[in-house]
């Protein structure tokens, strides 16, 4: 029990076991790696390709990236939505997201 850090009530699942948000998750600096290393090489092959994307970008200091939107996404005209490398930490540990990216992955 003093290992796991859990109680006995908890073990014999008589009381909750709190698990704290992000306890396990490596937090966000721009230009290191999103995700802990051994976990990157267990992700989808675009997600593998994004990181890999990441890194590079990431290494010239830049806070956000472009992504360019047509008409026929939205029907307004062509633009250009900026996303924050933060957001892509986000959506890496499947957090609360910006609408940015989504509408990124929408289209």
């Amino acid at each position: 029990m003093l290992e796991i850090g859990l109680t006995k009530a908890q073990l014999l699942e008589e009381a909750p076991i709190e698990v704290h948000p992000g306890a396990n998750k490596k937090p966000f600096v721009l230009g290191e790696p999103l995700m802990w290393e051994e976990l990157i090489l267990t992700l989808p092959t675009r997600m593998r390709e994004l990181h890999a994307w990441y890194m590079k970008a990431s290494a010239s200091k830049d806070v956000v990236f472009r992504a360019r939107i047509q008409d026929r996404h939205f029907h307004r005209g062509m633009d250009d939505i900026w996303i924050e490398f933060k957001n892509l930490y986000d959506l890496y540990h499947q957090d609360a997201l910006d609408k940015s990216p989504l509408s990124v992955f929408c289209m």
